[in-house]
């Protein structure tokens, strides 16, 4: 069982982010502040290798859980590496489940229902997008958006590999609801912030269009996906930091473009919360 290895995990990182240098700490200071603390996310994950390969025991959601979290609290501007690391713990564990491997396994098609974990699940790949959030810049606006997107496109195809083959399985199992994560709000809420907070030109033009496709999945019947009003103070958040440019022709320069009027825009979005 994973569970005495969670506890020790636990333990090791329960002081990793409680406290950071002051703000009139030096540079030298909170640099070294930083690499102490990941230092002791990176051993604390060592327990990870340990408990599965040497040990052979597997890890479950809770064990994922409590490192993403780690590193999701290590991350702020000026320390970004955190964010790096729990996409690439992320991703470890994407690729043990990948599609085309479990599809090859019948047993994994039926399991019997009502005993199936969903991981990595949407709170997983929420911690690392918020871990990318809160970096506040392009580089963590851009990767965010970018899992998002991976996101979605790994659970259609999730979809598209269960309509197409749902025949073959004895009970018809669905893979996206073992193996693929579907996008949440707060998925999409964080995305969101990301931008506001990048000062990316194009921040705001990413933000609205996020939010469209929100309620576009909510018109078309997916009652999960009603937007809220976290999500739509993102989105105007992102037109204060980050003016909205006017798309034009693909002949046209950028810097020619025009911001439109802000305030009339916001006002718009504040009118769509309120229908909704």
């Amino acid at each position: 069982t994973a569970q005495p290895y969670n506890i020790a995990m636990l333990a090791r990182v329960r002081s990793v982010g409680t406290s950071w240098p002051r703000r009139q700490s030096s540079t030298e200071e909170k640099r070294a502040h930083a690499e102490a603390n990941n230092q002791i996310i990176l051993r604390a994950q060592s327990l990870l290798d340990h408990m599965e390969y040497s040990m052979n025991v597997k890890p479950d959601p809770y064990t994922y859980s409590i490192l993403l979290n780690a590193w999701c609290k290590q991350s702020r501007p000026g320390n970004e590496g955190p964010a790096d690391e729990a996409e690439m713990l992320l991703r470890r564990r994407i690729e043990d489940i990948d599609i085309e491997k479990v599809y090859g396994d019948a047993e994994a098609h039926d399991l019997p229902e009502g005993n199936v974990e969903i991981w990595p699940n949407a709170k997983h790949y929420a911690s690392v997008l918020k871990a990318h959030a809160q970096r506040r810049s392009a580089a963590g606006a851009k990767k965010a958006v970018a899992l998002l997107s991976e996101m979605e496109q790994r659970h259609f195809d999730a979809t598209i590999i269960a309509d197409d083959n749902a025949l073959r399985t004895k009970s018809g199992y669905v893979v996206e609801t073992k193996d693929v994560a579907k996008p949440d709000l707060v998925c999409y809420a964080i995305t969101i912030d990301a931008f506001a907070n990048s000062r990316l030109p194009e921040a705001s033009v990413v933000a609205l269009r996020l939010l469209e496709a929100v309620e576009t999945k909510f018109s078309n019947g997916d009652e999960s996906m009603k937007p809220n009003a976290r999500l739509y103070t993102a989105a105007i958040l992102s037109l204060v930091h980050s003016p909205y440019i006017e798309e034009v022709g693909e002949d046209e320069n950028f810097h020619n473009r025009r911001p439109q009027n802000n305030a009339k825009r916001a006002w718009g979005i504040l009118e769509r919360m309120k229908e909704s």
